[in-house]
């Protein structure tokens, strides 16, 4: 039957079916179910049959037993025959095994085990059916679906060995890739490998190349240099690619396992020996293969990949296709971040022909003025970021050939960008006239506004004067307004240059205030002298200063965003008294300018502690209300309109914490009643005052209103923005014990992931005096750990790694052992987040390998994707490690630093993002190590928002029911108070390996066997005292008892 006409109205008639059988009679009326078997022999009728299987799959959600039938009885007799389908289906055939996998996964554990089981023996019945029969095809496509499915049932490894070694030829090698699919345990590890090598003496094929590559075992390098190598197999594109594959894979499993003293991964040395001498061999178009494949080079983590990688393009040539395998393995080059890698720049010699090639690319004009990319601009990018990396200073003649030369307008600016980086001597006399010359952005012409603003960035990291001169001689505008980022450079450039003892920066801004013919230029003079006040460099010149704010501050043809600048500079002038005609000034502003510079003029009042000497004025303008000296928030009055705009409500509350801060007894009503009634956008304000009030008592007590009042700022959260980490940090803080003992595991239900993540995290950070807040965090930190979010999970496991270690390896261990899928993810997850140190490194290790041979193909992938961001992990917080260790920065440290920076930026997460912010917040730095590690840290931002939106989410929630107070009845010591940590899983079941915290001190130095009564149900359990936390018990679970149990109970190992 010509499916085709009809093609629309199949698919339309299995979505709109209610049941499994209305799907079954459409597939039958179209022959697409044929004698009780599904019939699929080209494209369109394949693809019909996976559209009506992902709609069963639909139906059968809450119908586990239909499903069931419908996958033993259609789906995957289906499958088995699919080896006589043609070769252009199979892609569909790999996207229903897929969706078989997904299908057994969307039910509750014990469904899933039960799928499992069944599935399984299916499958079992039908391999021992071809014992006897040896139908290759069908062993084919059974040995697809065992290794999709990826379940390794006990009965599959002895069945599939025998038939391997009955059979012969390639499906017999696949029989045996399937077993390695499954990661076997000792002893048929061993066994399974020994064939294998013993196979790949005599032939090469995709499945001992899969199977070798599945086991990552290092004796394999030797077995595959040996035999694989051979003539024959190179000059087989195909084979030759196998066989690197292979060899890349062990030396990328191997790392950070197998380390030689110089820090180069032993078994990646050896593999990139191979591929050198395969390129010694090979021509060009092997070099083009090389290129092509982010597999090879990168996972080699050898010292030598750098220099003789880039040594390999010497035989390139000034050809296109010359230039695309250079562009392509200058890009593999930038993608080697591992360690020893990284060390390879620096073995680079200047005069060598790689670098040569470098320079080469690095000038030539691209000659296109588009936004899009093109062959020469894509090898231009590559080459700088390689030469870079090299740390070898561009010249004066690169400089002039391969930017000022550049045609392209985005390109030239993309390269100012990356020179801001290093320092160069002094400041092109082309960007200064570019910087100086007349443009609006609004007369965007092919990048021209851009260009322009980086070459700015580019004069703030040179802070000579000459850049200073051209910056606030800037002549790029909007509209006739400065740019903020204008503003920001001449600040930065201006506080260099004052530090390195410039007398001439403050006069020359303090003239151009006055005298320039531009408003824009006495703009950008004041928000340069506000920020040298912020920073404390305007002392000598006080006076001058202040008389000169004094004469220009009535002239209202100022814009108002300059005049608000010169007020604030008043505000950190602390030591310079205010004139009085000055202050009427400032008080008449505050009290008539409803705009930016009345509400800076009161922030100036207050924070010079002139505010209270006009009381009508700050009632008004801050919407406070005074009673025999106590200030209190003034109430709304419903009929009126909002009293402020979300900005200045914002400064108001900033400006009312300040006022409680110097007189915390006066203001305290108001600070509670903003507490309890403004947004969380405005409430860390507050918070910072209050903690700075609390840091400057002796007694250290907060009263118990204020305490519950700032309770409720970290409970009540109602949606995530980006002041949520400074709350919760602050309530943290100040109230450590209560914020671990809150009931979190009840709020994680219904409260953002974003929150709860930051929750985590302000938990790990708390310092801890006392036994019970610990164990409080520690209970708080193990509910995070069953968290529906990924991201939730990992921040627990994260902390609770750090802070109990000892906790977590007990709980992980366990855990890893468990009979239930989920806790064995979880330990999977685990393994990413032990600490660094050698003894937690030989445990992470070690489970690893042991949770990688799990039964369940979810765990093992999982447990892969975990100690992949492991090892990252630890080289991003080595790589920050090395940057911040720099006392003292000058230019070379940048150079030689570069290429750590920019492996930084790709592998960096959120503790590494947190932590590089912060030290640029609190360390005086060079313009041009600013934007460096600025640079980095954006880079790192962008590429964690595109790691965390791929984490896992198939963990499905489970509900905490943490810290319940219980009976714990002990053999031979009789019965005791505790606190018992539970969780029930989605499918209603009860599930806990548990811990205990008991309310009065034990301790139980055996196994003891227990029962816990928790809400009338009776568990039978053993107990022991955990090893270094002698107070803190470990419950395992055991056989149910007769009568005593619930016959639902799941129990860990």
């Amino acid at each position: 039957m010509d499916l085709h006409p009809h093609m629309n109205a199949i698919r339309q008639a299995i979505f709109q079916s209610q049941t499994v059988d209305a799907v079954l009679e459409t597939l039958r009326m179209y022959q697409l179910l044929q004698d009780g078997r599904l019939f699929g022999q080209d494209r369109e009728s394949c693809d019909l049959v996976y559209e009506a299987c992902r709609a069963v799959r639909t139906l059968t959600m809450d119908a586990s037993e239909q499903a069931e039938q419908f996958i033993l009885t259609y789906f995957l007799p289906w499958l088995d025959q699919a080896g006589s389908l043609p070769e252009d289906v199979q892609i569909e055939i790999h996207y229903c095994r897929e969706l078989l996998c997904e299908w057994i996964y969307q039910h509750p554990e014990n469904i899933q085990a039960r799928l499992l089981e069944r599935i399984s023996l299916y499958l079992i019945e039908n391999l021992m059916l071809q014992e006897q029969h040896g139908d290759r095809l069908v062993l084919h496509e059974m040995g697809f679906t065992i290794a999709s499915i990826g379940y390794r049932h006990d009965r599959f490894l002895p069945l599939l060995w025998d038939l391997a070694n009955t059979i012969s030829g390639e499906v017999s090698d696949q029989l045996l890739a399937t077993m390695g699919s499954l990661s076997p345990q000792e002893p048929w590890r061993s066994l399974l490998l020994t064939e294998l090598h013993r196979r790949a003496t005599s032939r090469l094929n995709r499945w001992i190349s899969s199977a070798l590559s599945q086991f990552s075992d290092p004796s394999s390098v030797d077995v595959i240099t040996e035999h694989w190598l051979k003539p024959d197999y190179l000059n087989d594109h195909w084979l030759r690619m196998l066989s690197e594959d292979t060899l890349t894979h062990l030396a990328n499993a191997a790392d950070d396992v197998m380390l030689d003293q110089a820090g180069d991964n032993f078994i990646a040395s050896k593999v990139w020996e191979v591929l050198k001498v395969l390129t010694v061999r090979a021509s060009t178009e092997w070099l083009n293969e090389l290129s092509l494949r982010s597999n090879l080079i990168p996972h080699c983590n050898t010292g030598a990949v750098i220099p003789e990688g880039l040594g390999f393009l010497d035989a390139t040539d000034a050809t296109e296709d010359g230039q695309n395998i250079r562009w392509r393995m200058y890009m593999r080059l930038n993608e080697c971040l591992r360690p020893a890698q990284l060390q390879g720049w620096e073995k680079i010699e200047a005069s060598s022909k790689g670098f040569a090639n470098l320079w080469q690319d690095a000038a030539i004009d691209t000659g296109y003025t588009g936004r899009g990319q093109t062959a020469l601009s894509l090898l231009k990018e590559q080459a700088w970021n390689c030469l870079m990396r090299t740390g070898s200073p561009p010249d004066i003649a690169l400089f002039t050939q391969g930017v000022e030369h550049e045609t392209n307008l985005f390109v030239r600016g993309e390269l100012y960008t990356l020179l801001a980086t290093i320092h160069l001597a002094y400041l092109p006399s082309s960007v200064a006239e570019l910087i100086r010359e007349e443009h609006d952005v609004h007369d965007d012409h092919d990048g021209e506004p851009m260009m322009r603003m980086r070459a700015i960035t580019l004069a703030q990291s040179i802070a000579t004067h000459e850049a200073f001169d051209a910056l606030r001689l800037c002549g790029l505008h909007s509209n006739g307004f400065i740019l903020l980022d204008t503003g920001q450079s001449l600040a930065r450039i201006s506080e260099e240059l004052v530090r390195e003892g410039d007398t001439s920066v403050i006069p020359t801004l303090l003239e151009q205030l006055e005298a320039s013919v531009s408003d824009r230029w006495h703009t950008l003079a004041a928000v340069a002298l506000e920020h040298l006040a912020r920073a404390d460099l305007l002392a000598s010149f006080a006076e001058e200063s202040m008389a000169t704010i004094a004469r220009i501050l009535p002239d209202r043809q100022r814009s108002e965003y300059q005049l608000a600048h010169l007020v604030m500079s008043i505000t950190h002038l602390a030591s310079t008294p205010i004139s009085a005609p000055l202050l009427a000034t400032l008080w008449e502003l505050a009290g008539t300018d409803p705009g930016i510079l009345g509400w800076t003029a009161m922030e100036t009042l207050v924070y010079r502690h002139e505010a209270l000497a006009n009381p009508a004025t700050l009632k008004d303008r801050l919407g406070l209300s005074v009673t025999k000296g106590i200030w209190h928030l003034r109430k709304p009055v419903p009929s009126q309109p909002p009293l402020l705009r979300s900005r200045e409500n914002e400064q108001r509350i900033r400006l009312i914490a300040e006022l409680y801060r110097q007189y915390p007894t006066l203001f305290q009503p108001a600070i509670i009643d903003l507490l309890k009634r403004e947004h969380l956008g405005a409430s860390h304000w507050l918070l910072w005052a209050i903690e700075e009030v609390y840091q400057k008592q002796s007694r250290k007590v907060l009263p118990k209103q204020l305490q519950n009042t700032i309770l409720t700022c970290a409970t009540s959260i109602s949606t995530y923005t980006s002041r949520v980490f400074a709350v919760l940090k602050s309530v943290g803080q100040l109230l450590p014990d209560a914020f671990c003992q809150i009931s979190w595991g009840e709020i994680a239900q219904k409260q953002e992931p974003q929150v709860m993540m930051h929750v985590a995290s302000v938990l790990g950070m708390l310092e801890l005096q006392g036994q019970e807040g610990q164990q409080a965090r520690d209970l708080a930190l193990i509910t995070f750990m069953s968290d529906n979010a990924y991201g939730v999970r990992r921040a627990a496991y994260r902390e609770l790694g750090q802070r109990s270690s000892g906790l977590f390896w007990e709980l992980s261990s366990a855990w890893s052992t468990a009979a239930s899928r989920q806790l064995r993810l979880r330990a999977a997850e685990a393994i990413a987040w032990f600490p660094a140190e050698s003894i937690w490194q030989e445990r992470a290790v070690a489970l690893y390998r042991a949770i990688s041979t799990d039964r369940d193909r979810t765990v093992r992938e999982r447990a892969q994707q975990c100690w992949k961001e492991r090892r990252e992990w630890i080289w991003a917080e080595s790589y920050l490690k090395q940057i911040m260790s720099i006392e003292t920065w000058n230019d070379e440290d940048v150079r030689r630093l570069w290429s750590y920076g920019a492996a930084l930026a790709q592998l960096g997460g959120d503790t590494q993002i947190q932590t590089l912010w912060g030290y640029l917040n609190t360390h005086l730095l060079p313009s041009y190590v600013r934007i460096w590690l600025g640079q980095i840290a954006e880079t790192m931002e962008k590429q964690w928002q595109d790691r965390s939106s791929k984490w896992p989410t198939d963990i499905p929630s489970y509900t905490p029911v943490a810290a319940i107070q219980a009976t714990l009845s002990l053999t031979d010591q009789g019965a005791i108070k505790v606190h018992l940590f539970r969780w029930l899983q989605p499918d209603g079941v009860i599930f806990w390996e548990g811990f205990a915290i008991p309310l009065s001190p034990i301790e139980v130095t055996r196994p003891t066997s227990a029962v816990a009564s928790i809400d009338g149900e009776s568990f039978r359990c053993s107990v022991q005292s955990h090893a270094d936390l002698p107070n803190l018990l470990l419950i395992y679970g055991m056989p149910p008892a007769q009568n005593e149990l619930s016959q639902n109970t799941v129990y860990s190992d």
